[in-house]
């Protein structure tokens, strides 16, 4: 069960990045081509998502 608490907090904590990200990016009307952040960001929080998917309860 700590397992799967460290990974809600750890998917809380990468969905409130990427809100603040998309808000500044909307804000500014920035590209979100011009760096890799917002593809790795999506990429992490899909990787959190896959690997509690992943995790079998004994």
């Amino acid at each position: 069960m700590l397992h799967y608490k460290l990974q809600i907090g750890c998917l809380l904590i990468l969905c409130y990045v990427a809100f603040v990200y998309l808000r500044e990016v909307r804000l500014y009307r920035q590209n979100l081509k011009k760096t890799y952040f917002g593809e790795i960001l999506v990429l992490g929080i899909g990787t959190l998502v896959l690997d509690m998917a992943a995790v079998q309860i004994p």
